[in-house]
């Protein structure tokens, strides 16, 4: 997380600095309890991926970059694995205002018509959209902030969800069955998946951020 975090602030600070625009998007789904952790990880990225090439398309002259997390927390009432993303979309400085709030909420808008399409219980409450914009002596704690809420699982929780390692330092709400149940399941579907994503032209940016890193450590 910190090292990702770094590398997203990095990537912030720079599109900031240049002007760009960058939306932070949360993104979630309210699945049947019986929906194996598997298929709800394929859907949330295959919806996401389907949504961006949407997007792209109807939006052709106003291209965008983005980095998008799987974040997971786990029920502390039933012990139920919830998954979500987290996203940023990055805006050249030459995309109105407008133009990014229209993006952003059209995403919002085609995320919920398509888990409604396969019958995904979805709440407008559970969609977020903040909009980052560049200004002088907060943009470094924006980008900050935002790096960290985008790779971050153990950083917060929200509702009846426990995060990573509260679930994992809670001893007394689950049986230890079924703690080791929940844990190898997490482990046997999320265990080297890629997890952070970052879009072909971010993923350029990223790459050469580790470049100099290389330099820098000799």
């Amino acid at each position: 997380t910190a090292v990702y975090a770094k590398k997203i602030e990095q990537l912030l600070n720079n599109h900031l600095k240049d002007g760009g625009k960058v939306s932070f998007l949360t993104s979630t789904a309210g699945f049947a309890y019986r929906t194996k952790l598997d298929e709800r990880y394929k859907i949330l990225n295959s919806h996401f991926s389907k949504i961006i090439q949407h997007l792209k398309r109807k939006y052709k002259n106003n291209n965008f970059d983005y980095v998008k997390r799987v974040e997971k927390t786990i029920n502390e009432e039933n012990g139920s694995i919830h998954l979500h993303l987290h996203s940023l979309l990055f805006f050249g400085g030459d995309v109105p205002r407008e133009t990014q709030d229209e993006i952003s909420f059209a995403f919002i808008m085609k995320w919920e018509e398509e888990l409604r399409k396969k019958k995904i219980k979805v709440v407008r409450d559970g969609q977020d959209y903040q909009s980052i914009e560049c200004d002088e002596g907060i943009s470094n704690y924006l980008a900050k902030t935002m790096a960290l809420e985008t790779t971050s699982s153990n950083t917060k929780s929200k509702g009846k969800g426990l995060n990573w390692f509260q679930f994992l330092e809670s001893d007394t709400l689950f049986s230890e069955a079924k703690r080791e149940r929940i844990i190898r399941e997490v482990l046997s579907v999320l265990q080297g998946k890629r997890l952070i994503t970052f879009s072909q032209g971010l993923n350029a940016c990223h790459k050469q951020l580790e470049l100099e890193e290389d330099k820098e450590n000799g």
